[in-house]
C-alpha cells in the first residue's frame, strides 16, 4: 500500500486513476508489487 502511495505522490494521480493505471500498466503493478492471478488490485475507495 506504501508503494501505491507513493507512486500516486510522484505521478500526481488521484484515487481512481491510480487504480486504473494499475490496471493499464504492468510495470506499475510491478512497481507496487501486484500480481493481478493472485491478488485484486485496491480499489479507489481503499486507496
Amino acid at each position: 500500500m506504501l508503494q501505491i502511495y507513493f507512486l500516486q505522490h510522484w505521478l500526481e494521480l488521484s484515487d481512481p486513476a491510480a487504480e486504473e493505471a494499475m490496471y493499464d500498466s504492468r510495470a506499475m503493478r510491478r512497481l507496487v508489487g501486484i500480481d493481478l492471478g493472485n491478488e485484486p488490485i485496491p480499489d479507489e475507495t481503499a486507496l
